[in-house]
């Protein structure tokens, strides 16, 4: 495909896309898109979407990627919460350009009742009729080759647009991930971008409950990936936590439960008897079993306690039901807080669409997992140089061996095996970040890795500050080992 390459200077003008993401949010949160040097399919795909929190005078910029399925909103209550702390940093999270597809207008600006009637019941509102993207279709045809090169030359030119905004002030640029976005966060430092190795353009790295070098299984055999990569060049190119299920439908269903109880935290849940219908049933308790308020239908769905087990990715370690019981089976039992996540921080987490910056990637390509999973390594081969998506460019795995940059590593549960202790025991993302950390130039004084097996893996972006290990040895790193002040 064509590249255009982006001047810094072009990309400071360029930026003036913006939305603002509330009318009096304390602190800034602004939605800027920036276009991207990798042009594939629809305009409106050509851009890389950064949800940004903190002052537009702070001088520093954190770059936080999303993990599997997720979007720039998953930053928006660690964002707030960081910038607190960092006063003169902005968090940015990034949003895939495959966000492009997604029809968020009703979540927007309609009513919970709207939405439902919208996205769920496919009726119309206004002129518009809800309608997921047709295979054949420009933008789900390009998105079978957005895969590892075109996400990394995305990533790439949104920390452009950071130095943009450090360089002139002295300010320095950290990049880091959650879950997927961690591995993507290792795969960028030791890539190569037109001779200059990603690790340079960095001050510091950090892993959030993910990473490369083994964190979640070995690379498979690349007959494996070769036969994924063709069977992706028919049917739908998006992943989906559910087979069977459309994988908008995850997006939506996150973002209706989350609205509702928002709006009506204590009214019967709108959606319990609903699920069924697109197969998210798991999600919910059956209503023979006693009616639930919408907090409650949120908390029930997304509690470590009672979410669906295939759901591990999309836990939290909050709370559970009141108790006792309501006596009458016509009124909805309610939520209590517990645990090391409130109810109220995941709301607005899941709960904003303004414009984009929501939580769940509708859309998420199965091209960049296939890729992501084939470099796992981070170790250059023939094979991942042949990987070429539609940057028309390989995986150029080149740099691991001279990573000089301070890495912080955070580890939840979700890739411990058996039985685990908060103690000494280290699991997947640990393991994996001392193997990164063994194979590059990083000194043993600038890595910092901790860990809290109580938390589960959504936790650490929104758990209750008093209690959260993750922000209170992170806000220490990048003070003490990047020298963000």
């Amino acid at each position: 495909m064509n590249k255009i390459r982006i001047p810094l200077a072009s990309l400071a003008a360029l930026s003036a896309v913006i939305v603002p993401a509330t009318a009096s949010a304390a602190p800034r949160e602004a939605y800027v898109k920036y276009p991207t040097t990798v042009k594939s399919g629809p305009a409106a795909c050509n851009y890389a979407g950064t949800l940004q929190v903190g002052p537009a005078s702070a001088k520093n910029v954190l770059v936080l990627i999303p993990g599997y399925l997720g979007g720039s909103g998953d930053f928006r209550v660690l964002g707030r919460r960081l910038s607190a702390k960092l006063p003169n940093t902005q968090i940015w999270g990034v949003d895939r350009r495959s966000q492009c597809l997604e029809d968020t207008s009703i979540f927007e600006t309609g009513t919970p009742a709207q939405d439902l009637s919208y996205y769920f019941f496919n009726n119309r509102i206004g002129s518009k009729k809800f309608a997921a993207p047709a295979i054949g279709s420009p933008g789900v045809e390009a998105a079978r080759g957005w895969g590892l090169p075109t996400t990394l030359s995305d990533i790439n030119d949104v920390i452009t647009a950071a130095h943009a905004v450090a360089d002139p002030k002295g300010g320095k640029v950290v990049l880091g991930g959650h879950s997927l976005g961690g591995s993507l966060t290792d795969l960028y430092a030791v890539s190569d971008f037109g001779g200059t190795p990603g690790y340079q353009r960095v001050k510091g790295l950090v892993l959030i409950d993910g990473g490369a070098r083994g964190t979640f299984g070995s690379a498979p055999e690349e007959s494996k990936t070769t036969a994924d990569i063709a069977a992706n060049a028919t049917g739908t190119p998006f992943s989906s936590l559910f087979p069977g299920i459309a994988s908008h439908y995850q997006g939506i269903f996150v973002s209706l439960s989350a609205k509702y109880a928002l709006a009506f935290p204590t009214g019967a849940s709108a959606l319990q008897g609903l699920l069924n219908n697109v197969g998210l049933s798991a999600f919910t308790r059956k209503t023979t079993a006693g009616k639930l308020t919408n907090d409650a239908g949120l908390g029930f769905a997304f509690d470590a306690d009672t979410s669906p087990a295939a759901a591990a990715l999309l836990r939290f370690n909050m709370g559970g039901l009141k108790t006792p019981k309501p006596a009458s089976p016509n009124t909805p039992q309610g939520w209590k807080d517990g645990g090391l996540t409130d109810l109220k921080d995941v709301k607005t987490m899941f709960g904003t669409d303004v414009p984009r910056g929501n939580f769940v990637e509708w859309y998420f390509p199965k091209r960049l997992g296939i890729d992501v999973a084939a470099a796992n390594g981070l170790t250059q081969t023939a094979f991942t140089d042949s990987l070429v998506d539609q940057s028309g460019s390989g995986i150029k795995l080149r740099h691991w061996a001279n990573v000089n940059v301070p890495l912080y590593a955070f580890e939840t549960n979700l890739t411990c095996t058996g039985s685990f202790t908060n103690s000494s025991s280290k699991c997947g993302v640990l393991s994996g970040a001392n193997s990164f950390k063994n194979g590059s130039k990083i000194a043993t004084a600038n890595f910092v890795e901790a860990k809290d097996h109580a938390q589960y893996h959504l936790d650490p972006l929104v758990a209750r500050p008093a209690t959260d290990k993750f922000t209170q040895t992170l806000v220490p790193f990048l003070k003490n080992k990047v020298g963000i002040n």
